[in-house]
């Protein structure tokens, strides 16, 4: 499982094989990188230790294109090819969008701290 061990490595020791990745379509980069430019990454991508990219496929593309040169990753220990496909999949499906109201609130909070 997740390790809780950050650090920081090369951008380029992180390997990607999108064949084998669930979310082969990188949408909405740009709005990512705007994100990324103006608040830092929020949460690292996971890799394994040989460098393997388990979660953070987007994240790890729009630090790419910013011209990162050195990354924060948290390392996975475990590398039974069943738990990283769990772990990849969890990352995927388990986020869950604001409701209308929460989204409503949040901007309204925004423009009030404005």
């Amino acid at each position: 499982m997740t390790s809780g061990i950050f650090e920081t490595v090369p951008i380029d020791f992180i390997k990607v094989d999108d064949e084998t990745r669930q979310r082969r379509m990188l949408t909405n980069i740009e709005d990512l990188m705007a994100s990324i430019k103006a608040r830092g990454l929020i949460h690292p991508p996971t890799i394994r230790r040989d460098g393997t990219l388990v979660t953070g496929r987007r994240r790890l593309e729009s630090l790419r294109r910013l011209g990162w040169k050195k990354v924060p990753v948290q390392w996975i220990e475990s590398v039974d090819p069943f738990d990283l496909k769990v772990i990849e999949l969890e990352e995927n499906l388990k986020r869950v969008d604001l409701t209308w109201q929460e989204h409503h609130r949040a901007i309204v909070e925004y423009h009030n701290l404005r």
